[in-house]
């Protein structure tokens, strides 16, 4: 028996009043709870007041700009906060919203925002730079933002009715081009009762969001949390491939219901804390049909928490099928885990070819109705007709989706799926129309003839698999060799790829090409899809087969060869070119922290997607004698400097880049004698002098811009102090956490700041990244000589941490000590600005009394920026995305003075290009 629902006094969950639209729910919640907390995006929240003022300033704009009922307008926006304000603001104007993935190639974007008839386009200046030709209006929030806080936060009255449109939400098309699914107010309003009902859940619960708006699997999440009065979790994208991401955020804030395709959540569960990765009381499945064994992982590790199986297409308004996984079910009554019975006011018929029910247990095409079947295809009458049949059931002019998937009865009166009739696939919960590939594949002129099959070598590693019959060249034979296949291979797949590359999300694109002499025939001339070979793949068609050269690339081989299932990689191969995909890198990512130690960001595969260039990542990526590591190399904007902390590596800021803009070149900077080779330096002005000279060979006029995380803040200070010496001018010096030099602070601190070293360091610096890859690798540090000119208490200190650490450690303190606590900083002030990120969660002290603001009296200005988290937090997931919007502010404000800007706007020339 399902549990009452228990109803908050000041939240409203009751059906709304017939005919009541979307926005309209949400207004209820706002007024019945305004303080409530309405949406959480890392460490932003919002009420349902501050919400609902926001996305009514945001209406009242539209309005200006014509936007009202039956109008469709473009949303492209990054998981934010700012994403929600869209979504409501759209919808309080009376218009429906029509979302853009913004990983997607710009060429699809403006193929939707061309078909759905967009006249407007609410964005961001970043995501809008290559839309503009295609609406007539832009609304960019961020550089509107000042505009839109003039507006009223009155709600606005429109003439919007449930017949309304409310979204439309395009999908692959079977004809080459996506087709957009319109969704009314009335059918997802439909929905959000009927799936509230099912949920059971307290009024006031958390939901998470994990997926893409542009696809409606999240709105399982985002519309019953607004509507019903609980709060939603916007999980940020970096963080929903991360395992143990996920799991800090959860512990954090814990959630009541998440909705998850079942790929997704598997590859997640390699997280070492993985019941914290589980919701508490709800899990909703969905997008793929469900494994057995993956509900048995999930009641072993999370026994109170409800499994619930949704289906439902897009034209179904999210889900129309729901299924509660009983422990009954364990006796495996069926191959996959039953989809269930409809939800309330759906219809779901399993019938035949002349469209009459079929008997339990006989497979038969699953088609849904009743109130949450969408509008139809929007333009696209045909379509709509062929996909949405008059009901033979009803003499209402009831209709019927054809789903394309084959189903049964079970005996207790369940259905369960069973396939596709058609070759419609879906891969990770994406839904992929195979005629959409094949179509842009035939664009290419060398193309005769291609087919787009999906093959599974095991349960749940579903792949794409491109079979191409090339034209050939006048005068040659008609059967092509083996061998002619092969010279035409290389460079034809490298187009397609190219080609697949500029029109369809990266889901889409085949992880194999299958160059053939003719594809497969039947005897009555159809293809024959059982005949296409196994792919064998194509080694022309990636770089060299260069085999491993240094023991990083070997480790890194191993796991390559193990994530991707092949007998051998090259460290040439790219990743997403050997089959690869997000889900992988979860788990290939996880399989590196396991041997190096060290926790990357998956951006890092995108900039790295080879084994050579990840290992040069892993090894520092600078030639001998050298201490610069390209971070992000390409970009027109003048490059940022990343000193190292104490660690001695420049993986700490992996994070952090991950949320710059791509245009922005980053360049580390890291320790000499990381390689066990050179001496390492053992004074602040050395490390100084030497990395400048590396710093002018990318940058050899300035300004320069330079950033510094904890012991990194002291050596770009007296980097500045250099620059600024010889003539140079710093545009941006900012410090992470970086305590004070004890002469600008001198005093009883003195003694206290060691005392916290020796608390907090010994356990910090055992696990950082330059420690973690030092042992793996086996590198030591030489021998650092022990600091000079320490009073008795430093002394004292110093002899404690030698004793207590082991050989790495002794030596990264030694330096640590050797350069910290010798460093006296010259008299001057540095002329210009300080930019100081503090941790909020601190040991350095309180208000005025945090002797991290002594940094004031080094430099003519100082800024300071509160972050939350640790000192050795704020750098890292979740609290990354605080410190990364503080710093880009700053880091923009900064390089808008830079005079190179003003004579060229954004193209400045270095060398961080070549």
């Amino acid at each position: 028996m399902r549990p009452a629902l228990r109803i908050s006094p000041d939240l409203d969950t009751k059906r709304p009043a017939a005919g009541m639209c979307v926005q309209a729910m949400f207004e209820k919640q706002a007024e019945c709870a305004p303080t409530r907390v309405a949406v959480v995006f890392e460490e932003q929240q919002v009420t349902y007041g501050e919400l609902n003022a926001r996305a009514n300033q945001l209406a009242h704009h539209l309005l200006q700009l014509g936007v009202g009922a039956e109008v469709a307008v473009g949303l492209c926006l990054d998981r934010s906060v700012e994403l929600i304000v869209g979504v409501l603001g759209i919808l309080k104007a009376g218009a429906a919203y029509v979302p853009l993935d913004a990983s997607q190639p710009p060429a699809r974007r403006r193929m939707i925002l061309e078909a759905a008839g967009a006249r407007v386009l609410v964005s961001s200046s970043e995501l809008a730079k290559d839309l503009h030709a295609s609406v007539k209006n832009m609304v960019c929030l961020d550089a509107e933002a000042e505009l839109l806080a003039q507006a009223s936060t009155d709600n606005v009255s429109s003439a919007v009715a449930a017949e309304n449109l409310v979204y439309v939400i395009f999908t692959s098309g079977s004809t080459g081009r996506p087709k957009g699914v319109a969704v009314e107010h009335r059918q997802l309003v439909n929905y959000i009762d009927a799936i509230w009902e099912e949920l059971a859940l307290p009024a006031g619960s958390s939901f998470a969001s994990v997926s893409t708006i542009a696809a409606d699997l999240g709105n399982t999440a985002v519309f019953p949390a607004l509507c019903k009065g609980g709060t939603l979790h916007l999980i940020a994208e970096e963080r929903t491939t991360d395992p143990e991401g996920l799991a800090a955020y959860c512990q954090r804030h814990p959630i009541d219901c998440l909705k998850i395709v079942p790929t997704h959540l598997s590859a997640l569960l390699a997280a070492s804390e993985a019941a914290d990765l589980l919701p508490r009381r709800r899990l909703v499945l969905g997008g793929e049909a469900c494994p057995w064994n993956l509900v048995e992982k999930i009641a072993t590790l999370a026994p109170a928490c409800v499994v619930l199986n949704h289906y439902g297409p897009t034209e179904a308004t999210v889900g129309a099928i729901t299924n509660h996984v009983r422990a009954e079910d364990g006796e495996r009554i069926s191959e996959t885990v039953p989809l269930g019975r409809p939800l309330a006011n759906m219809q779901a018929y399993i019938l035949d070819q002349q469209l009459r029910p079929v008997r339990r247990g006989v497979p038969g095409e699953l088609y849904v109705g009743g109130a949450g079947l969408a509008r139809g295809y929007i333009n696209h009458a045909d379509s709509t007709a062929e996909k949405f049949i008059p009901s033979p059931f009803s003499n209402a002019g009831e209709r019927l989706y054809k789903t394309g998937d084959r189903a049964r009865y079970l005996g207790d009166g369940r259905i369960e799926f069973l396939g596709r009739v058609d070759h419609q696939l879906k891969i990770r919960g994406y839904r992929i129309e195979p005629g959409e590939i094949e179509a842009v594949v035939r664009q290419h002129p060398s193309v005769r003839e291609t087919v787009i099959q999906a093959r599974e070598d095991e349960p749940g590693d579903m792949r794409l698999v491109a079979y191409v019959v090339p034209n050939l060249d006048a005068g040659l034979e008609l059967i092509a060799t083996p061998q002619r296949l092969s010279q035409i291979a290389g460079s034809l797949v490298l187009d397609l790829r190219r080609l697949l590359d500029e029109k369809l999300p990266r889901y889409m694109m085949p992880s194999a090409f299958v160059l053939l002499n003719a594809l497969p025939l039947t005897p009555n001339g159809k293809l024959d899809r059982n005949s296409l070979p196994q792919p064998a793949r194509l080694d022309t068609e990636l770089e060299s087969d260069v085999p491993p050269q240094t023991s990083t690339e070997e480790i890194l081989a191993s796991i390559w060869a193990r994530v991707l299932k092949l007998k051998q990689v090259g460290v040439n191969n790219d990743f997403f070119q050997l089959g690869g995909h997000s889900l992988m890198a979860v788990r290939l990512f996880a399989e590196i922290e396991k041997m190096f130690g060290i926790r990357l960001p998956l951006a890092t595969l995108f900039e790295a997607p080879t084994i050579s260039q990840l290992a040069k990542i892993l090894e520092g990526d600078c030639p001998s004698g050298s201490s610069l590591v390209p971070i992000q190399r390409h970009g027109t904007k003048p490059p940022l400097f990343c000193v190292h902390a104490c660690g001695a590596h420049v993986f700490i800021y992996l994070p952090l880049v991950a949320h710059l803009d791509r245009d922005q070149p980053v360049y580390g900077l890291q320790a000499q004698g990381i390689d066990g080779i050179q001496e390492p330096f053992t004074r602040i002005e050395d490390m100084a002098a030497h990395y400048i000279k590396e710093i002018r060979e990318v940058d050899s006029e300035g300004p320069y811009y330079l950033v510094g995380d904890t012991l990194g803040g002291l050596i770009a200070f007296e980097i500045a102090q250099q620059l600024t010496s010889q003539g140079k001018e710093v545009g941006l010096l900012a410090m992470f956490d970086t305590a004070c030099p004890l002469p600008l602070s001198f005093g009883p601190r003195a003694v206290s700041h060691l005392r916290h070293l020796k608390e907090f360091g010994a356990k910090h610096y055992v696990l950082s990244a330059g420690g973690a890859v030092a042992r793996k690798l086996g590198l030591r540090f030489p021998h650092v000589s022990a600091p000079v000119g320490l009073n008795a208490a430093e002394q004292e200190f110093a002899d404690d941490v030698s004793a207590s650490n082991d050989a790495v450690q002794r030596t990264e303190w030694g330096i640590y000590l050797a350069t910290h606590v010798n460093y006296r900083p010259p008299g001057k002030r540095l002329p210009g600005r300080i930019t100081y990120f503090r941790a909020r969660d601190n040991r350095y002290g309180r208000g005025e009394d945090d002797y991290r603001l002594n940094w004031k009296r080094g430099a003519d200005e100082f800024e300071v920026y509160d972050i939350p988290g640790r000192h050795d937090t704020i750098r890292e997931e979740p609290f990354v995305a605080g410190l990364a919007d503080r710093f880009v502010s700053s880091l923009q404000r900064a390089q808008q003075r830079d005079p190179r800007f003003q004579k060229q706007g954004s193209s400045i020339s270095t060398k961080v290009s070549a």
